[in-house]
């Protein structure tokens, strides 16, 4: 189900991501020196830190904002994609608040990537230098907390949660149709303490709106989830959902 919601919302807005194969392979960068720091690229691959440091320090400093691959995806970029940590901690320490904005080709964000690979405490660190990263888009339009909850990375989607609701008024009218994919991932991912939330904060009728990718409301999301009625707990969502929903 969960795939289903995630295929129709590529279907209104783009293709996320993907994760399965490494950016660099098959394609080149804009950079006319590419093949000058495919060492710095196999340090990051390999999440050898002290190599990527006497990389960026001594050999070329011009690589720290430099595309490294055919996705223009920077150092930062490729070390999160990778889901190396200690690495990309060290990377943030010298960017500036404005470089941490900057986007692959794809429109993602290090935090993006960062939702994506299910990296909190990574994303702590983003937000705390730059907290305008929550409620910037990647790609497809997909808001940093969306990305993380599609990919069922639960400690991150509830972090970045608590976050996006301290700037739900940066991200304008917009917003509404967000909390409309949130919610649908929510239930499909079984993070039903978001759902809940959701639905308290936005009112009954969130459950059954339609979403017009899918065609399909949360509700019915839900009525196709047998194993959502197995603990007391989600019992009581699933009773809170349809004694407070008004059926359209």
């Amino acid at each position: 189900m969960a795939n289903s919601l995630w295929y129709a919302l590529q279907k209104k807005f783009g293709k996320p991501p993907p994760l399965t194969s490494w950016p660099v392979e098959g394609g080149e960068a804009d950079h006319p020196s590419f093949d000058q720091f495919m060492p710095l690229v196999d340090a990051i691959k390999q999440g050898d830190l002290r190599h990527v440091g006497f990389f960026l320090l001594g050999v070329s400093q011009d690589a720290r904002n430099a595309e490294l691959s055919y996705s223009g995806m920077t150092a930062i970029h490729l070390a999160t994609f990778a889901g190396q940590g200690e690495i990309v901690e060290k990377l943030i320490k010298r960017k500036t608040k404005e470089e941490l904005v900057e986007k692959t080709r794809a429109g993602d964000t290090v935090l993006c990537l960062a939702a994506l690979n299910g990296m909190t405490e990574i994303a702590k660190i983003l937000i705390a230098k730059n907290p305008d990263l929550i409620s910037i888009r990647g790609c497809g339009q997909f808001l940093p907390v969306s990305i993380a909850c599609n990919r069922g990375h639960k400690e991150t989607t509830r972090f970045l949660y608590s976050e996006t609701a301290k700037h739900s008024k940066d991200l304008g009218e917009d917003f509404g149709g967000d909390n409309i994919i949130l919610f649908n991932e929510a239930i499909a991912n079984n993070m039903f303490d978001i759902a809940l939330d959701l639905l308290e904060k936005n009112g009954a009728g969130l459950g059954t709106e339609r979403y017009e990718g899918s065609g399909q409301s949360a509700l019915l999301t839900l009525s196709d989830m047998p194993a959502a009625f197995l603990s007391g707990t989600r019992l009581s969502f699933w009773q809170r959902l349809i004694y407070t929903c008004q059926y359209r």
